[in-house]
């Protein structure tokens, strides 16, 4: 999922700081350990580092009672004119099928941090979030914002409601009835994913609002927006980019400097000015490899330990659960 690492349009966290003072939470709280204040967020073209939008979940979830349901209201405020020009591409494709694979090609200027996984099959569609890569904090937000920024968002798409067939659940909520209401069906709580399925036997079909001109044209100034996000990227993601490609053999910092051709000292003080550290980002690496390992199912738990070269099993789980909030065994049986 290497599109997480790229600058995002900053509308997620505007929401969510609109969403606190909401709740009477002061944007400072929202935004705290990320650098941001919220005068950052009202420019048009403003950007912010996927980490910060996580933080900023994750700080929104610790101070409301249910962020699952916070996070169901937040994702059905992001409609496709929040999307900017990949709004525009959406809602010009020529078909479901092209829509979807629209925002598979072109995850960065989606609003999900979540993974999506999209298929379509006999007359009938599956939508699923899967927020294993995110940090424990603020999962249940995302997956809840997410899932329903989807629904939102196939609802524009085709002009029409849904008619939604199955909604599971795999977080905790305690109001199903705003669940319902969102997804005209009762959710299936307790589930091991976070879906729902829809009928569809019309996704190879035209869309009403297709237009071939506008949609090569939008999808063209999407390919640059994407480019154009790389080439920009900050040095926290320069890190990012290092560190993958070296892994599992993660350089230190004061080898990531010397090939940065900086000092350890300046790359730890421009790390901190973009709000993290050395260690988070290399925290993440790892989270994310041990996550494939333990999601593919052929290596034990010691062989994924000793992949990311800890000196222990325990070691390795004591991490694991620093990072998911359960030990990597959990994590696999709740895949299933």
């Amino acid at each position: 999922m290497r599109h997480w690492e790229l600058p995002r349009a900053a509308t997620g966290v505007r929401h969510m700081v609109a969403a606190g003072l909401e709740h009477g939470i002061d944007p400072v709280e929202v935004l705290a350990g990320t650098d941001l204040v919220a005068a950052d967020l009202e420019r048009p073209a403003a950007l912010v580092a996927t980490w910060m939008e996580a933080r900023v979940a994750g700080n929104l979830a610790g101070s409301v009672a249910d962020p699952a349901t916070v996070g169901l209201r937040l994702g059905s405020r992001l409609h496709l004119s929040t999307y900017g020009v990949a709004g525009l591409a959406l809602l010009s494709s020529p078909s479901l099928q092209a829509a979807m694979q629209f925002a598979k090609t072109y995850a960065p200027l989606m609003p999900a941090l979540c993974q999506i996984r999209q298929s379509l099959r006999s007359g009938g569609a599956t939508v699923e979030v899967d927020g294993s890569r995110l940090m424990d904090e603020g999962r249940p937000l995302l997956l809840a914002r997410d899932l329903s920024a989807t629904l939102l968002a196939v609802r524009e798409v085709i002009g029409s409601r849904l008619c939604v067939t199955s909604l599971d659940l795999s977080i905790d909520t305690t109001g199903p009835e705003v669940w319902q209401s969102t997804f005209g069906i009762a959710p299936r709580l307790g589930a091991s994913r976070t879906a729902y399925t829809f009928a569809c036997p019309w996704s190879a079909d035209p869309l009403p609002q297709s237009d071939t001109h506008v949609w090569e044209s939008a999808t063209a100034e999407c390919r640059e927006l994407v480019s154009a996000r790389r080439a920009s990227s900050t040095v926290a993601n320069r890190v990012l980019d290092r560190l993958w490609s070296a892994a599992p053999d993660l350089p230190g910092i004061r080898e990531l400097a010397t090939a940065l051709l900086t000092t350890e000292r300046t790359l730890r003080r421009r790390l901190a000015e973009e709000g993290t550290t050395f260690r988070t980002l290399s925290d993440h690496v790892r989270f994310s490899i041990a996550i494939d390992l333990l999601e593919a199912g052929g290596a034990s738990v010691q062989q994924v330990a000793g992949h990311l070269r800890y000196g222990d099993t325990s070691a390795f789980t004591h991490a694991f659960r620093r990072w998911a909030g359960v030990s990597p065994r959990a994590f696999r049986r709740a895949q299933g």
